[in-house]
């Protein structure tokens, strides 16, 4: 009987890492204008990559960096400043083409700031991470006749494309007094839970709002957690895909109204989510093939790509102390300005993944004698979760959102600060899409009509290796050895009769 194969097109596309890079920026905030500097108290910073184009070998990123600063000038008066730096840079990506489809995550990775005469200068680097879009497309067999095969039906995930859309949290604070100016304005954002739906992903979390301003000459900090559940319009999403979603704050805005004896702050915030849209392919081919009746060469391929295996949310409760060097002692914390957190490193192992990382908080505090400082602690973390199936091969990219942050004043001269930390991990994991692609039939042999055959099982054999050695099917195998039913192992006896 003639060997005939038919065959099939398959086509998954998957995101890959096309580049990693370091953008620094710089700005100078000159306070001469406004009372000089006398004492730099704290600097935040945050970043968000806006544009993303491929080139050829290279990426063109385009950002911002917002900068948000607190000092005492001259005359001690507590001061701010605001500055939003705009960036353009280009990374070096060698499998980069141009036209490709990319998606760009970055976080604030260093801080160094200075103090010259009225002028203030920071300067922060960025590391950027950038995935670009392949597509791979092959002819498979999908079915052979006048040979034996053996089947294999594979659920491939594949990348269909990316979403996004936004909404508003609201959040009003009474402040019940007269709030002379806003020293510092600053949001945040994380989901907990994520799920698909047709044309819509319902999206749950919490956005972190901090405030710290000065009303009748005192300063004031307060902080928000503000949780919201949205259903977000996110065309091409179907409820059987999988998902991974990424919030940042797009806009924000504060207005101060009431009376002048009552103010209240009503802040806006505009939220975006970009989605990540990934669907199941399922796929059957022949995954080898062989005929006892004539020699055949067999091409197969087995193309490995990264699928999205689960996103966690993970949330843990950290705490760090530092010892002043005031002679005074500390009368008490005025303000915690989150000045920076950053994941140092991710990563999975059996069953777990772990997140690593240190967030910097700012504390400005009056000293007994009335006199006002500042100073820094920085508290490393160590955050992990249970993920059954996750192996240490599996790849973690994750997002650190600080919120919850309370200090206090322990013995005179130290501070304690506590917060909580939440980490969004999305873990991948190899998939593979294997087949017979080709099949080239070579001369006919004669079939092995010997009344009894017998193989013993060698270490590591599968029923389908002894099925190939003794040119029959595994079935008619299995028909003349019920004992191989429950499946076979090194130094079993495999006995058949090929003619009664």
């Amino acid at each position: 009987m003639a060997i005939q194969t038919q065959t099939q097109d398959i086509k998954i596309s998957y995101l890959s890492k096309v580049a990693s890079g370091q953008v620094a920026t710089e700005c100078t905030v000159d306070t001469s204008a406004t009372g000089g500097v006398d004492k730099l108290l704290s600097v935040s910073c945050g970043c968000r990559i806006k544009e993303c184009e491929a080139l050829a070998g290279a990426v063109k990123l385009s950002g911002e960096v917002t900068t948000k600063i607190m000092y005492l000038d001259t005359a001690q008066h507590i001061a701010s400043a605001d500055y939003i730096s705009e960036f353009t840079e280009s990374v070096s990506a060698a499998e980069c083409v141009e036209g490709m489809a990319l998606t760009a995550s970055a976080a604030v990775t260093d801080i160094q700031s200075d103090v010259a005469g009225s002028s203030i200068r920071v300067q922060t680097v960025i590391t950027a991470d950038v995935e670009g879009r392949n597509d791979y497309q092959g002819e498979f067999v999908s079915e052979v006749s006048g040979a034996v095969t053996r089947e294999k039906s594979m659920d491939i995930i594949s990348f269909k494309g990316m979403a996004s859309d936004t909404f508003t949290v609201t959040e009003e604070y009474d402040t019940g007094a007269s709030v002379t100016k806003v020293l510092l304005f600053d949001s945040d954002v994380c989901l907990s839970q994520t799920r698909a739906g047709e044309g819509s992903v319902s999206a749950e979390g919490e956005a972190c709002i901090r405030l710290v301003y000065e009303s009748d000459g005192n300063v004031y900090s307060k902080q928000f957690s503000v949780p919201f559940a949205e259903e977000l319009i996110t065309a091409g999403v179907s409820e059987d895909d999988i998902i991974e979603a990424t919030p940042y704050i797009k806009n924000s805005n504060l207005l101060v109204t009431g009376t002048a004896e009552d103010n209240i702050i009503k802040i806006e915030l505009a939220v975006g989510v970009d989605v990540k849209i990934y669907e199941h392919v399922f796929v059957d081919t022949v995954a080898d093939v062989f005929s006892p009746s004539a020699d055949i060469a067999v091409t197969s391929v087995c193309k490995s790509v990264d699928a999205p295996y689960a996103c966690k949310h993970i949330s843990k409760r950290v705490c760090g102390t530092v010892t002043s060097d005031s002679e005074s002692g500390i009368r008490r914390i005025m303000a915690s300005v989150l000045c920076n957190s950053c994941l140092t490193n991710i990563y999975a192992e059996d069953n777990a993944i772990i997140a690593e990382g240190t967030l910097t908080v700012g504390e400005i505090y009056e000293e007994e004698d009335g006199a006002i400082s500042s100073l820094q602690i920085e508290v490393p973390f160590v955050v992990n979760c249970d993920v059954q199936g996750v192996t240490d091969k599996c790849k973690v990219s994750g997002r650190c959102t600080i919120t919850d942050i309370v200090s206090r004043v322990k013995r005179d001269r130290d501070i304690e600060v506590c917060a909580t930390v939440q980490i969004s991990a999305s873990v991948s994991c190899a998939g593979e899409l294997c087949g017979v692609t080709a099949i080239n039939v070579g001369e006919e042999r004669e079939i092995d009509l010997s009344g009894i055959s017998v193989y013993i099982v060698s270490e590591g054999e599968t029923l389908w290796d002894v099925a190939k050695a003794l040119n029959m099917s595994e079935k008619e195998i299995l028909a003349q050895n019920a004992s191989l039913q429950g499946g076979i192992s090194g130094g079993d006896r495999v006995v058949v009769f090929r003619a009664l």
